[in-house]
């Protein structure tokens, strides 16, 4: 099984990248877009706070262009999500 801490500092940096989410391959954002990024799984064990590590190394970046990140679950969408603004 891989280390969470790893898996977490991946990802952030594949959501940083100025080719991740937000541009590259399927092109870019406008810039005066808002970028709301909405991680899955608050439901799971360990995922909210896998979460919000996360979420914590994407915002403190100085060159991260993600406004919101909302941390929810896609199968209970009636539920409230925990929002973070930058």
């Amino acid at each position: 099984m891989s280390d969470p801490l790893v898996a977490i500092l991946t990802l952030a940096k594949v959501i940083l990248h100025p080719n991740g989410l937000f541009g590259g391959l399927f092109g870019r954002s406008p810039t005066t877009a808002k970028k709301i990024l909405f991680l899955n799984g608050r439901d799971l064990p360990q995922a909210e706070a896998q979460a919000l590590m996360l979420s914590r190394l994407i915002l403190d970046n100085k060159e991260c262009a993600i406004d919101i990140i909302c941390i929810g679950s896609a199968q209970a969408l009636d539920e409230e999500c925990l929002c973070l603004i930058r």
